[in-house]
């Protein structure tokens, strides 16, 4: 049993490392001007420079003095939080910041694996993790700064917690 689960484990770090490997090299050091990046960067540094009072107000006078409807006065602040310490150790990179998507990523796919290997055969686990693991569209996310993959990561992982709770209060499996 505890060699089948570390070989679990050791297959989930590989996962892990390949997923974070393959955005890594897709990553370039800019950004597109969509999004709502530019405020949660903005929140951060207001966060490292303790000047969030200062933030919110700024943010709300531009919004407020917009002819539509542009933005939140603020974002929550969970995103902001996880790009703060990466900014307090190397500033605005946009290399650097984008890591918290990348590593969020990592973490939604190896959990995946995790997940798909406790109920699937082998080679469906391998290929449902692969559908994520190689989506065109979920890797070339890792060059935006926005809190689409963590939420994801987070979300999924909060699901896991659920079922497991939902499990052992019903004295049961799931």
């Amino acid at each position: 049993m505890f060699r089948a689960k570390m070989g679990i484990f050791a297959q989930m770090c590989l996962v892990f490392i390949f997923s974070c490997a393959l955005q890594i090299l897709i990553l370039h050091n800019g950004h597109d001007w969509g999004g709502d990046f530019s405020q949660y960067i903005a929140q951060a540094i207001a966060i490292v420079s303790d000047s969030i009072k200062e933030q919110i107000a700024n943010n709300t006078f531009m919004m407020s003095h917009c002819d539509s409807l542009f933005g939140p006065y603020v974002y929550p602040w969970g995103f902001p939080l996880l790009l703060a310490p990466l900014y307090a150790m190397f500033g605005l990179s946009f290399y650097a910041l984008k890591m918290v998507g990348v590593i969020s990523f990592g973490l939604f796919v190896a959990g995946f694996y995790c997940f798909c290997a406790s109920r699937l055969k082998r080679s469906a686990c391998i290929i449902a993790t692969l559908f994520f693991m190689l989506n065109p569209l979920l890797v070339g996310f890792a060059n935006n700064i926005l809190s689409d993959i963590p939420y994801l990561c987070a979300s999924f992982f909060a699901i896991l917690c659920l079922e497991r709770l939902l499990a052992t209060s019903a004295g049961g499996g799931v």
